[in-house]
């Protein structure tokens, strides 16, 4: 079967090397509609009672994912000019596009009692703008004699004082979040140049969207960074610039195909599809290395570049195909699991490994078919004796030396039995966050001081 394979690629190797190019350029084109999800990957099952009990109580009292808190630690916070920004900044919040409600000390109320009526009537505390310290601070005194805002809206042991945006659930689903996040944001920093103060955020849709430029920093870097890895091996290896440039370019195409894949299926970029991407680097590059390993050893007997190339399809081509589908089915095990988030990892994680072996497969030949055969400097690490000398060692430990190595693996299944059982389970929301970032501190920031 593969010498049929072999000859039919290398035939038609124009049409082949066309259509990937055009699948390619399809793949990446829809690629460019992937979109970030903007909620905490639903690890568990629709049906899992936790997840009916978590709905039914979201139907019965509402949620609160839709609230973003702002505060500032400011003592001078009561000085006309500050108390005056702050209203400012509040009303400048209110306005933002999404924001259906605000809730800050400047648009607090009162009860006044109306004798007339025999009933109290609800009145603002605080005007538009205070004219004098002396209003403002007669004004101060009202509010503070009002318990029910004391450790909601403010906390005077450590000056610090909250507004609350509700936000509309609806458009803070969707990409526009980001946008409206940014806007909160350029006023708060508005306020922090011109008065020096300090802003703290927190509240799930700010924590969100802040989660989903993490990840999606994270991926570029974790992508740069496996290619990068990657090419240098390839480099020290093979010693020429095609052999690390092309493979290159194959699993791009990879990758590109993977995020058109994503928008085909109509899933979102989340922590667990964002690791897609370097995963099939890993995975790919490895294929080229035994393709273009086989091909330089092929060439090296016979020097005929065209037959080196049909002799790798056949001999190696089943290797990787099984090597490749034994970690695609491993993946798409994933698929079985009642969670739409491993569903969803596991569907496009196993599709494009086995889409990565296809490419590597037609590709690689296809490719060095149009280019000159390796120069002798370039197949010299079939030659190296660092590496040959490597494998006899192991090959004489697995031989000569079997007691010593099943006691070895013993104690390392006995060390990772062990380790297995200190793990402890965490679900907290901010785990993959680093203690320093400011996501974290700030939301300890409202723990301490706002009981969360």
């Amino acid at each position: 079967m593969w010498e049929r394979i072999s000859s039919f690629v290398l035939r038609f190797r124009v049409l082949l090397l066309g259509l990937v190019i055009l699948f390619t350029a399809f793949m990446g084109f829809t690629g460019r509609k992937i979109e970030m999800s903007y909620v905490f990957a639903e690890l568990l099952p629709k049906k899992d009672s936790a997840s009916i009990n978590h709905e039914r109580f979201i139907e019965t009292f509402g949620e609160e994912a839709n609230i973003i808190v702002v505060a500032v630690e400011n003592k001078n916070f009561y000085e006309l000019n500050h108390f005056n920004r702050w209203i400012q900044l509040s009303n400048d919040l209110k306005n933002v596009g999404a924001v259906e409600d605000m809730l800050s000390i400047s648009n607090t109320f009162q009860l006044v009692k109306n004798t007339e009526a025999k009933k109290f009537d609800i009145e603002p505390i605080f005007p538009e703008k205070l004219e004098t310290q002396n209003q403002l601070d007669s004004l101060k005194t009202i509010f503070e004699s009002i318990p029910l805002y004391e450790g909601y809206l403010y906390n005077d042991t450590i000056d610090t004082y909250l507004i609350i945006l509700t936000m509309n659930k609806d458009r803070m689903a969707t990409k526009e979040r980001e946008e409206l996040v940014q806007k909160i944001r350029e006023h708060c920093t508005n306020y922090e140049n011109e008065t020096g103060q300090k802003i703290r955020y927190s509240g799930l849709p700010y924590i969100n969207v802040r989660n989903a430029e993490l990840i999606e920093r994270e991926i570029y870097i974790f992508t740069v960074l496996a290619l990068v890895i990657c090419l240098i091996i390839l480099l020290i290896f093979f010693k020429s610039f095609k052999a690390m440039f092309f493979p290159a370019l194959v699993v791009l195409s990879g990758v590109a195909t993977s995020m058109g894949s994503m928008v085909l299926f109509g899933y979102q970029i989340t922590i667990l599809t964002g690791m897609i991407p370097p995963l099939l680097i890993v995975i790919g590059i490895p294929n080229s290395i035994y393709i273009l390993n086989k091909y330089h050893h092929e060439y090296r007997i016979h020097k005929n570049k065209i037959k080196a190339l049909k002799r790798v399809i056949m001999k190696i081509g089943n290797a990787i195909f099984l090597t490749n589908l034994t970690t695609a089915s491993g993946f798409a095990a994933f698929i079985t699991t009642n969670s739409d988030t491993l569903k969803q990892f596991g569907t496009i994680a196993s599709l494009n490994i086995l889409y990565m072996f296809v490419l590597s497969i037609l590709t690689i030949p296809i490719i060095f078919s149009f280019l000159p055969p390796p120069e002798e400097r370039h197949i010299k690490h079939l030659k190296r004796r660092t590496l040959g000398k490597t494998i006899e060692q192991l090959i004489n430990i697995t031989q000569n030396h079997r007691t010593k190595v099943y006691i070895s693996m013993a104690i390392v299944v006995a060390l990772s039995i062990f380790g297995l059982s200190q793990i402890k389970i965490s679900g907290k929301l901010l785990d993959d966050i680093p203690d320093k970032d400011p996501i974290k501190v700030d939301v300890k920031f409202f723990e301490k001081n706002f009981d969360g």
